[in-house]
């Protein structure tokens, strides 16, 4: 996993620049990306941490 974090890492830092200017409808996408990206590390976060405290408590 650190292998890929890195290349991506890698991959966006050796980018050439694109010239490209923010569209004024981006801003919406922007809140979805930031937003599936949050939720997608935390929900299974959640999981993890309810699993392990209902298994220390023998629920």
């Amino acid at each position: 996993m650190f292998y890929l974090l890195a290349l991506c890492a890698l991959t966006i830092s050796f980018a050439p620049p694109a010239h490209a200017y923010i569209d004024a409808c981006t801003g919406s996408y922007a809140v979805q990306f930031f937003f599936g990206t949050v939720l997608t590390f935390l929900l299974p976060l959640q999981r993890a941490v309810r699993n392990f405290f209902n298994r220390k408590t023998g629920k």
